[in-house]
């Protein structure tokens, strides 16, 4: 991840079924970038920026190379369909994301995801680690089964994260045998999310 870092990498998909092990080394390896994407934080743009930036690019290319338009002819259009298409595609996107294992400022703003965002999925897939494969999804659905009814799963997880719900420590519930310093590693690794923590400081 520290790698994904460097090169301005967002996952977005960080969780134990993504995880190879070559055999017979079993090194892990990072797989499905199907929901990658770039981000800059070198230049600490922000999202609404970076779109502002690319629309007036757009709108500049098209009065170079269109020399029978004018202002007045194409900047709005552009602007609408540029803008139009951009929040089809945010939203396509958006409803393809495992949202229960994101943090909720990206869940309805994909393009604001940074390397902190996979921090918080880095702080569920150890929790997958430590339960030996156990099921996050299953869990958060479990929780809501047991609680008041709500209209869907998104609504029980918006509740759910912004009361300040998390998923339980391993220790004791998955590994009653844990090590001595169980309780220190767990407080680590539950912190990840909540600060977000740089990469390179759990490196």
């Amino acid at each position: 991840m520290l790698h994904l870092k460097r090169n301005d990498i967002v996952h977005l998909d960080l969780a134990a079924r993504n995880i190879l092990l070559t055999h017979p080394t079993e090194i892990a390896k990072i797989s499905d970038f199907g929901l990658a994407q770039f981000q800059d934080e070198s230049s600490e743009a922000t999202a609404a920026s970076a779109a502002a930036a690319a629309k007036e690019e757009r709108r500049r290319r098209r009065g170079r190379f269109d020399s029978c338009a004018t202002a007045s002819t194409y900047t709005d259009s552009d602007s609408d369909d540029a803008e139009a298409e951009q929040a089809a595609a945010s939203a396509k996107k958006s409803h393809m994301l495992p949202l229960y294992q994101l943090p909720p400022d990206v869940w309805t703003n994909v393009e604001s995801a940074t390397s902190a965002t996979d921090v918080w999925s880095f702080g569920i897939l150890l929790w997958e680690l430590f339960t030996a494969g156990s099921s996050p999804l299953d869990y958060m659905k479990g929780v809501m089964r047991r609680g008041p009814r709500f209209q869907s799963f998104q609504d029980f997880l918006h509740r759910w994260v912004y009361g300040g719900h998390r998923l339980p420590s391993p220790w004791p519930l998955y590994r009653p045998l844990g090590s001595p310093n169980s309780d220190t590693i767990y407080h680590v690794r539950s912190t990840c999310p909540i600060s977000r923590i740089k990469f390179l400081l759990m490196h």
